[in-house]
């Protein structure tokens, strides 16, 4: 009995033998990523041309485009159309054209003279006193300015025997700018003359008197501090 199954399990191993030999067993390929893969790289050809506007920048010709639409806030499209080498851009403006606007020529300003002289006013460190408003009739009489030749006007004064005071015109034409400033002028030399009698230390506040221009406004000025007035004058307009 013993034989008998030694035989059988001797057959067993030489058939098992005999079939693994017959058999051509194969290792299985690797195919696993190497560790690092280095990618081709694509050299793109340098733009020739730069698009500005509605003007189209081509770099080259394309088999076969893609296209790339891109719209910004201030509604202007920019295309983009590739192909494997070449790149195209097309930039479009939906915006409407803006006008330039200019600022407004002196002769356009609307300035008011009543809060142009109380600004003056208020600087009292350029003042030896606190000016007032004073009457625009009686200005319009002391300085020799016709009725027909301003617009709007304002007038301040300070008290009797100091000289300064302060008178804002606006003309109603350009034509009617030099009689307001010959006015101012006359003004200034009869104030010197009277002053000159009685109160002398005042004409050094007269000859330096500011009389300026801008525009159709014509600024009067007799103060304690001539540069500083003067720069404030200029700085308004």
């Amino acid at each position: 009995m013993k034989k008998r199954i030694f035989v059988v399990i001797l057959v067993l191993v030489m058939v098992l033998t005999v079939a693994f030999t017959a058999c051509d067993i194969k290792e299985p390929e690797n195919t696993s990523l190497p560790a690092y893969t280095t990618l081709p790289t694509t050299t793109t050809e340098p733009v020739t041309e730069t698009a500005t506007g509605d003007e189209t920048t081509d770099v080259g010709e394309s088999e076969s485009d893609t296209n790339t639409d891109i719209t910004t806030e201030n509604d202007t499209t920019i295309s983009i159309v590739t192909n494997n080498s070449n790149t195209t851009i097309l930039v479009e403006t939906d915006a409407p054209a803006t006008e330039a606007t200019n600022p407004p020529t002196p002769t356009e300003q609307n300035l008011s003279c009543s809060a142009l002289a109380a600004n003056i006013a208020s600087k009292t460190n350029m003042f030896e006193e606190v000016l007032e408003e004073g009457n625009v009739g009686r200005a319009v009489s002391l300085f020799g300015i016709s009725e027909g030749s301003y617009s709007d006007i304002s007038y301040y004064t300070a008290s009797a025997g100091v000289a300064e005071e302060i008178l804002i015109v606006k003309a109603t034409d350009e034509s009617q700018i030099s009689s307001i400033v010959s006015g101012m002028e006359n003004r200034k030399n009869t104030q010197i003359d009277d002053y000159s009698d009685y109160v002398p230390k005042e004409v050094p506040k007269l000859n330096n008197a500011t009389i300026y221009t801008d525009g159709l406004y014509v600024v009067y000025c007799v103060s304690n501090d001539y540069e500083t007035a003067s720069n404030l004058i200029r700085s308004m307009f």
